[in-house]
């Protein structure tokens, strides 16, 4: 649970001792290459839609979900979902994460840079 919540209080921030956890769209992204940008249809991608939004505005939503090492996060204040596969023992994405942006449906796929 702590790796949870360790996770959403870093998503998408970077600092210099560390290194970047999830890219964010229209923002630098120094861990992540941009691979492609799709644009999504009215009939929806494979992809499982975000949680519902809360009915109260004000309200902080975060969440997380995982099926064996396939791992989804919803950021209600960015209105961001992201889906990556990560290594078993791990939370934290390994090679590429899809991220889309409810506002738009536009869906990024970024790499993870090599170190």
């Amino acid at each position: 649970m702590k790796l949870y919540l360790l996770l959403l209080a870093t998503l998408g921030a970077t600092s210099v001792a560390q290194a970047q956890l999830l890219p964010t769209p229209h923002q630098q992204n120094p861990d992540w290459t941009l691979q492609k940008v799709e644009a999504q249809t009215s009939a929806g991608i494979a992809t499982a839609p975000p949680p519902a939004a809360d009915a109260m505005p004000n309200a902080i939503q975060q969440s997380i979900s995982s099926a064996g090492n396939h791992r989804r996060v919803w950021d209600a204040k960015r209105q961001l979902a992201y889906e990556w596969v990560s290594r078993p023992d791990e939370m934290a994405p390994d090679k590429s994460v899809l991220v889309r942006e409810q506002r738009t449906g536009a869906v990024y796929t970024y790499a993870r840079k090599a170190k």
